[in-house]
């Protein structure tokens, strides 16, 4: 029995001149879009292996083993719009009598991208073929499906705490970021067929979420610079939509795949995660110094350098499925986990001081609410000065005013006019209501009343009205 450690190498590629070349695989060939590569080989003569499989790169595909038409693959008839078919892993039966015949792979693409391109060829059980495909490109779809959840979560998450916090929170922009990426590595994923039965509609989304992609990540910089180049990104964002449109209409219109617009989407994505890089290390550099801001820059800057290499590798036979996208996004999300958490901290830290400013400030009301209740309580037993400490005060804001004082020290002045006879408190009755004159003793006695109110108010000097 042959194992999946038999591929076919090298095959005959059948010219429409009617001649033939021998050639490597995997492999890309110039061959004009629309035309018909034309690939054959013969099986051994101990060939005993059940499947052949190929991986369609945008192509119909049709095996033949010997005159018959054995296996077909082609989304004309199924997709809703677009001029090829979606890539795919195409399986093709034999047995053991197909032995000594010859196996011809026609392959057809209409787009310049991947018009020419041949793929790896496998032998071997269909089960074995998936199990080495599985062992390739089976961690990047775990990937992909993690940074999903984690993109869900942190969507929830963001919602939540915007609506503790009364304010809106970066999470909230980036899970849309990851669930977008994430649905382009799924797209992207050399096993997306056991995913969805529909290969077409996985792919189309896949070109969409990259098309729409730089949305969320204008959001989630217009939300850490609290709106400084919001103006800007407005019309960036509008940039954006307009090219979805125009691709849209040129898609479902079969003038152009995705796959022909995808240079235009791709330029833009690059250019807005530039200037976001850029504008962020402006912003952080001026307004922060937060150790978590700068390993968001270079969670930021990981990320653009994956991009750009995913950008590149799409025009490509080997892609990478977005491996290196999902490692820069989960190093972003724990550089914007740490960045919320500190941001968390921060808020709460304010509120607090808030609200020990407002006990605080509600205490010296209280305070000196009591103090002038006082004041006026030690009036009320003085027949010849009741009423005097508010006037006092009432000229004391009238003078203060016609000096250009401002509204607090006017408050302040008055504050302190009131209790500027507090020490009558330690005076007794029958001297401060004697009819006739004060003796000498009981003057000094008297005049001790403003030493009183200085013992009285010291215990207070941190109470800014009475400075």
């Amino acid at each position: 029995m042959m194992s999946i450690s038999c591929f076919i190498k090298c095959v005959y590629w059948e010219k429409e001149d009617g001649s033939k070349q021998k050639i490597n695989l995997p492999g890309n060939y110039e061959i004009k879009p629309g035309h018909t590569m034309i690939l054959s080989t013969t099986l051994s003569e101990d060939y005993d292996a059940t499947s052949f499989a190929i991986r369609s790169s945008l192509q119909d595909v049709k095996f033949y083993v010997g005159d018959e038409l054995r296996t077909e693959y082609s989304t004309k008839d199924t997709r809703l719009a677009g001029k090829n078919s979606a890539s795919r892993y195409i399986f093709c039966p034999t047995t053991y009598r197909d032995a000594g015949k010859t196996l011809r792979i026609e392959l057809t693409t209409y787009t310049s991208n991947y018009s020419g391109v041949v793929n790896e060829i496998y032998c071997g059980s269909q089960a074995e073929i998936w199990q080495y495909i599985y062992n390739d490109y089976g961690i990047s779809t775990f990937i992909a499906f993690f940074i999903l959840f984690a993109g869900i979560t942190s969507i929830i998450f963001g919602s939540a705490l915007k609506f503790t916090y009364h304010t809106t929170f970066s999470m909230e922009y980036l899970g849309w970021c990851m669930v977008m990426g994430a649905t382009w590595m799924l797209g992207e994923s050399k096993i997306r067929q056991i995913l969805v039965p529909n290969a077409s509609s996985l792919a189309s989304l896949c070109f969409v979420m990259i098309m729409l992609s730089p949305l969320p990540l204008l959001f989630y910089a217009d939300s850490i610079q609290n709106g400084k180049h919001r103006k800007l990104y407005k019309y960036i964002g509008y940039i954006v939509l307009l090219n979805f449109v125009i691709s849209s209409i040129l898609y479902l219109a079969k003038v152009k795949d995705y796959i022909e617009t995808l240079p235009v989407a791709q330029c833009i994505l690059i250019c807005v995660f530039i200037l976001v890089f850029i504008h962020l290390c402006q912003y952080i550099r001026k307004y922060s110094h937060s150790r978590s801001d700068y390993f968001l820059l270079f969670g930021l800057f990981l990320v653009l350098v994956c991009i750009a290499i995913e950008s590149i590798s799409v025009y490509f036979v080997a892609m990478i499925s977005g491996i290196f996208i999902g490692i820069g996004m989960i190093v972003l999300l724990l550089t914007n986990i740490a960045r919320t958490i500190h941001r968390i901290q921060l808020i709460e830290q304010t509120r607090h001081q808030k609200e020990l400013d407002i006990e605080k400030k509600e205490n010296k009301k209280i305070t000196l609410q009591m103090m002038q209740s006082l004041s006026t309580t030690i009036e009320a037993k003085d027949e010849y000065t009741r009423g005097h400490s508010r006037r006092v005060a009432q000229y004391a804001a009238l003078v203060a005013k016609s000096l250009g004082w401002t509204d607090q020290e006017i408050e302040n002045i008055k504050s302190c006019a009131y209790l500027h006879d507090i020490g009558k408190i330690g005076i007794p009755d029958q001297i401060l209501n004697k009819p006739g004159q004060l003796t000498e003793d009981e003057f000094s006695l008297i005049k001790q009343h403003t030493i009183i109110g200085q013992d009285i108010l010291k215990r207070h000097h941190n109470h800014t009205s009475l400075r």
